[in-house]
């Protein structure tokens, strides 16, 4: 629970994160910039079954490991 509450603090832009942390979810914003595509081009990776999105406190959040497995694999449509 620690780790979640880390995460979220990060995601949330707060000065207060624990040093050492990264985050474990990100946002639809930051998982297009990470794989270097449009927002629309993430959701159609969710609608392809490739992505798995996760709610959080009502707010859609992206796994990061699956962002880097998809960044790894060459394999991301262009926008």
């Amino acid at each position: 629970m620690q780790l979640i509450n880390a995460a979220l603090t990060i995601m949330e832009g707060s000065k207060d994160a624990p040093f050492g942390t990264t985050s474990l979810l990100v946002n639809q914003a930051t998982a297009a910039r990470l794989l270097a595509v449009s927002r629309f081009t993430v959701r159609r990776l969710v609608s392809d079954g490739r992505l798995n999105p996760v709610l959080v406190r009502g707010a859609v959040r992206y796994p990061l490991d699956q962002i880097q497995r998809l960044a790894g694999s060459g394999r991301v449509p262009t926008s």
